[in-house]
């Protein structure tokens, strides 16, 4: 049977979703010729059902311990609406309860370094500008040293050589 092919109710759900449409559909096609199986089926059937409704209690308190609040909300909220009758539905109610007003997403654990890259604002940009604005005002206020120094510089007299053309 399919159910033997699960490992657990903590792994793939595919199994546990199988076997209960299968023994839906051997219910519904052989209501007569079942007799005394009928009773081992809807037992295997409570099984599936616990074991599908382990699984998701299982993950809403996965994401519950993570702090994802909003994820373990959607699973503590299909308990309810799935498994009604299970022992989880009253957890299930009582989590979501104590779940109110938690915010949806953790808090970034991480914060210090993606605030440390995030580009400056606009006003630390302003003010930067305006300190490369002062220093070029204050480099064109400061005194030029004369373009023909009487020392023979040999920096300068380069420098100044292309603009005057070739030297030949």
């Amino acid at each position: 049977m399919q159910i033997a092919q699960l490992s657990g109710p903590g792994y793939n759900s595919k199994p546990l979703e199988e076997a209960n449409q299968l023994i839906d559909q051997t219910l519904a096609q052989f209501p007569n010729e079942l007799k005394d199986e009928r009773d081992r089926l809807v037992k295997a059937k409570a099984e599936v059902r616990a074991q599908m409704a382990t699984r998701d209690i299982q993950l809403a308190q996965y994401w519950d311990k993570g702090d994802h609040y909003g994820a373990a909300r959607i699973y503590y909220a299909q308990v309810l609406k799935d498994y009604p009758q299970t022992p989880f539905a009253d957890q299930a109610k009582t989590r979501l309860a104590a779940l109110e007003g938690k915010p949806n997403e953790p808090p970034s654990r991480l914060a210090f370094l993606t605030d440390w890259m995030k580009p400056k604002d606009a006003a630390t940009q302003s003010d930067s500008g305006g300190n490369a604005d002062q220093k070029t005002t204050l480099a064109q206020q400061s005194p030029q040293p004369p373009v023909g120094n009487p020392a023979g510089d040999s920096q300068n007299q380069q420098a100044q050589a292309p603009s005057q053309g070739p030297v030949r």
